[in-house]
């Protein structure tokens, strides 16, 4: 249940990101990222953060929103730190560098 409650808000970050709701994004971002610190070992779990974290660079950048880009590329580069052996977040940090 915790992953599904984790790919929702990667999901909706993802769709709301899209549509320029920039608030709805924020509030699953902070569910995400509230996932993420209960299950610190649940590898999954991370990589829905890692993937949340580009969707929101992506459309943050789009938007011309810098500073909220680099709030969530600090998010990005600091999954990559923590799981040095995990390919797909290594994979979201490439794409979102």
């Amino acid at each position: 249940i915790q992953l599904e409650l984790a790919q929702g808000a990667c999901n909706a970050i993802l769709y709301y990101g899209k549509a320029g709701r920039f608030d709805e994004l924020e509030a699953w971002g902070a569910i995400l990222q509230e996932q993420a610190v209960r299950f610190p070992d649940e590898a999954a779990i991370q990589l829905e953060l890692a993937k949340g974290a580009f969707n929101a660079i992506t459309d943050y950048g789009k938007a011309g929103r810098f500073d909220e880009l680099e709030a969530w590329g600090t998010i990005l580069r600091e999954q990559g730190g923590r799981f040095p052996g995990e390919a797909a977040i290594h994979r979201m940090l490439a794409k979102g560098a």
